[in-house]
């Protein structure tokens, strides 16, 4: 019985995937056929359910309602939402400051903060790690993805601007992750070997985007 979401390309192994909403992706060999692809799904189906259970035990974040000293990441760090009579303000100074006024737009002006300072500071990132490593890449780009912190695809590096949310580390470690994806195309264990190499703490930090990484939204 299918019960998860099939993707193919031009892979040789079949690898299963489980979502942050705890839903199963399957990502198969283009011409595998699907009796093949059901038997290894059945096959791996305790470790399929132990794996749901775990996302499902994680801790989920609550809906935003930008209302006075609700708390909002940034770099790691919760600060308050202040509002304050100053007519059509937004700033950031130890804590988030929002004019009264412009409330119901907070929201969209609380995402578009974030998405600037994340191309700020994950650029420093990367360019400190790219220079250390002496890597060359095209572009950088702040994404909206939902499931997805990075990617890297013909040198043009993109993260998910709620990593602006996550400790500097965690962002370190999706910097180097990605970049690493500049001479690795795979997620070999000659890969992984480079990522710990480079920053050694990557699988803590793997493992914290795991844990908390649904808290990074607003």
């Amino acid at each position: 019985m299918k019960n998860y979401t099939l993707i193919r390309s031009k892979r040789k192994t079949v690898a299963l995937v489980i979502d942050p909403d705890a839903t199963l992706t399957v990502r198969a060999p283009l011409r595998m056929p699907v009796f093949m692809i059901e038997a290894i799904v059945n096959s791996k189906r305790q470790w399929i359910n132990r794996s749901f259970e775990k996302v499902k035990a994680r801790p989920t974040a609550k809906i935003k309602q930008f209302i006075p000293d609700e708390k909002f990441l940034y770099l790691g760090t919760e600060y308050n939402l202040n509002f304050t009579t100053l007519k059509n303000k937004y700033f950031f100074d130890h804590g988030f400051y929002l004019s009264y006024s412009l409330r119901d737009k907070a929201k969209t002006i609380f995402e578009s903060w974030y998405k600037k300072q994340a191309k700020i500071i994950i650029t420093q990132r990367v360019e400190f790690y790219a220079t250390q490593n002496n890597l060359r890449y095209k572009k950088i780009r702040i994404s909206t993805a939902q499931k997805r912190w990075g990617s890297c695809r013909d040198k043009n590096l993109n993260f998910n601007w709620r990593l602006i949310m996550a400790p500097v580390n965690i962002i370190d470690y999706v910097v180097v992750h990605e970049l690493a994806h500049l001479e690795f195309k795979n997620h070999s264990q000659t890969f992984w070997d480079q990522v710990e190499l480079v920053y050694p703490p990557a699988l803590a930090a793997r493992q914290w985007l795991k844990q908390y990484g649904q808290l990074l939204k607003i």
